[in-house]
């Protein structure tokens, strides 16, 4: 019964990715392929996290969001360049990842702090690093990206 289950499971996954992938995309954009793994990892996550909590494999939320980080880790994990340096930290409880170009002075004199998109609720660091890897290549300075804590994971009164 079990291995009937993941072959269906598996069945309508693959439907679904290929329905992602082949549907209508606009035409202004230039470069359809990142756009487009960007909406296949989303829509993806959507549907494991609904599918998951029906099955009580956990909350919607914390399914879509490690569904979602393993997924940009393994399919959208950008390649650094030699001229960032990427350091994990923690300050306060917090953990950030610094970008900082080759480029940028020993002496901080200034950065950018980048609060990744997902309205407080999804998202991640990983999710965007070739984000914030370009704009630490362009900008030449260093970027800092903060991976918060998501509402639906902490109550604040």
């Amino acid at each position: 019964m079990r291995g009937r289950r993941c072959v269906i499971v598996f069945a309508i996954l693959t439907v679904a990715l290929a329905y992602l992938l082949y549907e209508p995309f606009p035409s202004a954009i230039e470069q359809p392929w990142p756009a487009r793994a960007y909406i296949v990892i989303v829509e993806t996550t959507i549907k494991i996290g609904r599918y998951g909590e029906l099955l009580g494999l956990g909350s919607w939320g914390k399914l879509c969001r490690e569904t979602q980080d393993f997924l940009a880790r393994h399919f959208l994990a950008p390649s650094v360049p030699d001229s960032i340096t990427v350091t994990d930290a923690v300050f306060d409880g917090v953990g950030v990842r610094i970008y900082r170009p080759s480029t940028a002075k020993n002496e901080l004199n200034g950065a950018v702090v980048y609060l990744h998109g997902g309205g407080w609720v999804w998202g991640s660091i990983n999710l965007y690093e070739g984000l914030t890897t370009a704009l630490a290549t362009r900008i030449g300075m260093p970027v800092v990206s903060v991976e918060y804590a998501f509402s639906s994971t902490i109550f604040t009164p």
